[in-house]
C-alpha cells in the first residue's frame, strides 16, 4: 500500500512546471494499492503528474487520483495554471511472462514520454487523463478556472464542486471493492432520479448475505454526507494478449470510478467507505483516518477579519510587483487559412445536420447532468431541496419527480465545458489522422527531388501499396490511443464508436460517388488525397462489418475524410468541433432544457469556449513535439500554429508527441455521464 502522510502541496510555480512521476510493477498474485490524499494546487502553480502501472496476468491494483480546488479559505478555488494528470495501464503479455522478462522492463519499455512513440511501440491499454490548462495567451488568466471547467453547476452552483477523484480498479482481488464503488453509484444516483435495478444474488447465498452488509456500509456512508457526490462507474474487460501454445491470452476485469463532491470529506468518506473491503487482505482500512465523526459538519463560520484571503492578495501584489516584467510569449501571426467555394461547400455537408452519422442519438451527458444535476435531490427522510429561483419555465423532471426549473446559467457553463473538453481532448487526433493523410498524399505525388522531405521521398519510392499499409497502421495506432483514453468511460467510448462507423460508411459512400461522377472540374479534390481517404475509410467500413461491431472512433475518422475532401486542417478542426458543441446543444433542446429560440444565443456563446479548447490542445502539443525533439528545423519555440501544422505534416513521430497530452477538462460533467446507464428513462443512447 502507497499513501501519504496528508495532502500533496504544489506551490506557486515561477520556472517551469513542477513534475511527479510513478512507475510501477505488478507480479502474479500481487494487489497494489496507491492511495494518495489530494493534491492541492496553490494559486499560480503548473504541475504535472503521471502514474504508469504493469501488470502481470493475475495482478491486482488500485490507483487513486484525487484533486483539490486549492486553499479554498485562501480564497484560491481552481486557480491554477495548469493541472495534467495521468494514469496509465499497462497489461504485460503472458509471453513477456513466460520467456522470463519482468514487467518492470515492459514498464520501462512503454511509459517513457522521451523516447517518443513509434509504430511498433506498444500503447497503454487504459489510460485516464484530465488537463485543467488554458491557451498560451491566456496562462496567467486563473480567475475562472471553477467555472471554465464546469465546476459551478447544479445546486451546489453557490459553493461550487471543490474536489474530484478517478479510481482505476483492476484485477481478481479488488472484486468487492468494484462491487462497492457500484452500490455507491446507484444509491447515490436514485436520490435523485429513478435507477435500474441491478441484478440480485441468489437468495440465500452466501454472496447474497456478504452483497447486502456491503450495500448497508455504503449506505450508511452515503447518508452521513453533507453535501452533493456523485459516482460514477464504468466496467470493462481487458486482455494478456499471448502468443498461443503455453502463452494463453488471460482476460482482467478493470473498472474506472469517477467521483466529484462539493467537500473534500465527502468525498473521503466514499473513499473509504468503497475501499474498506480491501481492509483485510492489507490490515487497514484506506482513509479511516481521514474520517472525523459519523457524519460531515457544516464548516464553522469564518471571521472575516481573520481571513488571510486579504493578506494573501496583498503578499502576492507585492511579489508581483518586485519581479521583472515577464516578456509577452513570442508569437506567429496567425492568419487564416483560405478555403474556396468548393472546399467550403464540402465542409458545410459534413456538418450538416442531415449527415447520417448519429450524432443526435448521444446528449454528450446532458441527459445524466439534468437528471443527476440540474433538479433538486430526493430524500426519503427529508423534503426536497428546493431548487434556485430563476425566470425559466419550468420542466418536467424524468422519473416522475417534481417539477424542475432550469435557467439557462449553468446550462451555459455546462454546455461551455463539454464544448471546450471535447475539443481539448478529440482535436488533437483528428489534426493528426489529418495530417497523416496530407503527408501520404504528398509523397504519392511529389517527386523524389527538390524540398521534398527524406521521409516523404522514401515513401514515394515504395509505391502506393506501401502507403497505404503505412496509413492505416498510423492510423490504426491513432485509433487505439484514443480507445485506452476513452475505455474507462463506456458512454463516451460507445458513443465515439458508433458515430466513427456511422462517418466511415458515409465517408466512403461519399468519395465513391465522387470519383464515379468525375465532376470535380475545379481540382480542389486532390486525386490522391481522395483515392486514399477512400481505400483506408473502404477499408475500416469493411473491417467494422467483418468483425459485427464498430471499428474506428469519430475524431480520427473526421480528420481522413476531411483530409480526403480537401478541406484545410484548421477548417477540419474547427468544424469538429462546431458539430461537437452543436449535437450537445441539440440534445439539450429535445430534453427540454432549452427553447430553440434561447439556443441561438446559447451557441453563440460556444464559439469561445471551443476555441479555448483548440488553443491549449495546439499549444500543450506543440510544447510535446519541441520536447520530443521532433520540430522542424529553424523553428523557434513560440507558439506558432503554422508551425504546428507543419510538424504534423513533416513526420509521423510529431504526430505521435502531439496526441500525448490530449486529455479532457470536464471531469464533472465527466462523472455525470458515466452514470448514464444507471438511469431507467432514458432518451438517448449515451
Amino acid at each position: 500500500a502507497l499513501s501519504t502522510q496528508s495532502s500533496t502541496k504544489v506551490y506557486r510555480t515561477r520556472g517551469p512546471a513542477s513534475e511527479q512521476r510513478v512507475r510501477a510493477s505488478v507480479a502474479r498474485g500481487g494487489l497494489l494499492l496507491s492511495v494518495p490524499d489530494a493534491l492541492v494546487p496553490f494559486a499560480e502553480s503548473d504541475f504535472e503528474q503521471s502514474v504508469a502501472v504493469a501488470l502481470e496476468p493475475g495482478a491486482s491494483a488500485v490507483l487513486v487520483d484525487w484533486l483539490g480546488a486549492g486553499r479554498v479559505a485562501n480564497g484560491e478555488r481552481w486557480a491554477f495554471r495548469k493541472l495534467w494528470s495521468r494514469t496509465e495501464l499497462h497489461l504485460v503479455n503472458t509471453a513477456e511472462v513466460s520467456h522470463g522478462n519482468s514487467s518492470s522492463d515492459a514498464l520501462a519499455r512503454a511509459t517513457e514520454p522521451e523516447a517518443g512513440w513509434a509504430h511498433d511501440d506498444r500503447l497503454a491499454e487504459l489510460v485516464e487523463s484530465v488537463c485543467l490548462d488554458r491557451p498560451l495567451e491566456r496562462v496567467e488568466d486563473t480567475s475562472s478556472g471553477a467555472r471554465q471547467f464546469g465546476f459551478d453547476l447544479g445546486n451546489s452552483a453557490k459553493t461550487g464542486f471543490g474536489s474530484f477523484a478517478t479510481v482505476v480498479l483492476a484485477g481478481p482481488r479488488v472484486e468487492r471493492a468494484v462491487e462497492a464503488f457500484g452500490a455507491a453509484a446507484l444509491r447515490l444516483a436514485s436520490q435523485r432520479a429513478r435507477t435500474r435495478r441491478p441484478s440480485p444474488a441468489a437468495v440465500g447465498s452466501a454472496e447474497e448475505a456478504e452483497s447486502r452488509a456491503l450495500s448497508a456500509a455504503v449506505g450508511t456512508a452515503c447518508n452521513s454526507l453533507l453535501e452533493d457526490v456523485h459516482v460514477g462507474v464504468s466496467r470493462l474487460t481487458l486482455r494478456h494478449e499471448g502468443t498461443g501454445g503455453e502463452a494463453q491470452a488471460e482476460d482482467i476485469e478493470v473498472a474506472v470510478v469517477r467521483l466529484a463532491a462539493v467537500r473534500g470529506e465527502d468525498l473521503a468518506r466514499v473513499l473509504h467507505a468503497c475501499l474498506s473491503p480491501l481492509s483485510s487482505q492489507l490490515g487497514l482500512a484506506p482513509y479511516a483516518d481521514r474520517i472525523h465523526g459519523s457524519a460531515t459538519l457544516p464548516a464553522l463560520p469564518r471571521d472575516p477579519s481573520l481571513s488571510p484571503t486579504r493578506a494573501m492578495e496583498r503578499t502576492m501584489a507585492a511579489v508581483r510587483t518586485s519581479l521583472p516584467p515577464a516578456a509577452a510569449p513570442a508569437r506567429e501571426p496567425r492568419a487564416e487559412t483560405a478555403i474556396d467555394a468548393s472546399s467550403q461547400w464540402r465542409m458545410s455537408m459534413l456538418v450538416d445536420t442531415s449527415l447520417p452519422t448519429g450524432g443526435f442519438a448521444h446528449s454528450a451527458g446532458l441527459e445524466a447532468a439534468k437528471q443527476l444535476l440540474l433538479r433538486p435531490m430526493r430524500r426519503a427522510d427529508s423534503d426536497p431541496v428546493s431548487a434556485a429561483p430563476v425566470s425559466a419555465a419550468p420542466v418536467s423532471g424524468a422519473g416522475g419527480g417534481l417539477p424542475v426549473l432550469i435557467s439557462e446559467q449553468p446550462l451555459g457553463v455546462l454546455l461551455a465545458a463539454s464544448a471546450r473538453s471535447s475539443a481539448r481532448l478529440l482535436s488533437p487526433f483528428a489534426a493528426a489522422a489529418h495530417s497523416a493523410l496530407t503527408a501520404a498524399a504528398r509523397s504519392s505525388s511529389a517527386t523524389a527531388s527538390g524540398d521534398t522531405p527524406a521521409e516523404l521521398r522514401n515513401q514515394r519510392l515504395i509505391g502506393n501499396a506501401e502507403i497505404d499499409k503505412i496509413l492505416f497502421d498510423e492510423w490504426r495506432q491513432l485509433d487505439s490511443a484514443l480507445s485506452a483514453l476513452l475505455a474507462g468511460h463506456e458512454p463516451a467510448s460507445r458513443a465515439s464508436r458508433m458515430q466513427g462507423a456511422a462517418l466511415a460508411r458515409v465517408g466512403a459512400r461519399w468519395l465513391t460517388d465522387a470519383q464515379a461522377a468525375e465532376s470535380d472540374h475545379d481540382g480542389v479534390i486532390l486525386p490522391m488525397a481522395a483515392a486514399l481517404g477512400l481505400r483506408l475509410l473502404s477499408r475500416v467500413h469493411g473491417a467494422a462489418g467483418e468483425q459485427g461491431g464498430t471499428l474506428g472512433h469519430a475524431a480520427p475518422i473526421f480528420g481522413l475524410l476531411s483530409a480526403a475532401l480537401g478541406i484545410p486542417l484548421q477548417s477540419a478542426v474547427r468544424a469538429f468541433s462546431f458539430a461537437n458543441a452543436r449535437d450537445a446543444l441539440s440534445s439539450a433542446i429535445r430534453l427540454d432544457l432549452v427553447g430553440p429560440l434561447q439556443a441561438v444565443g446559447l451557441m453563440s456563446t460556444l464559439a469561445s469556449a471551443a476555441r479555448d479548447g483548440e488553443r491549449a490542445s495546439e499549444h500543450a502539443a506543440w510544447l510535446a513535439i519541441i520536447k520530443a525533439g521532433h520540430a522542424p528545423l529553424g523553428s523557434s519555440g513560440a507558439d506558432g500554429e503554422q508551425m504546428l501544422h507543419e510538424a504534423l505534416l513533416a513526420s509521423s513521430a510529431a504526430r505521435w508527441a502531439s496526441v500525448r497530452h490530449a486529455a479532457g477538462s470536464a471531469p464533472v460533467l465527466d462523472t455525470l455521464h458515466s452514470c448514464h446507464d444507471l438511469l431507467e428513462m432514458r432518451l438517448f443512447q449515451t
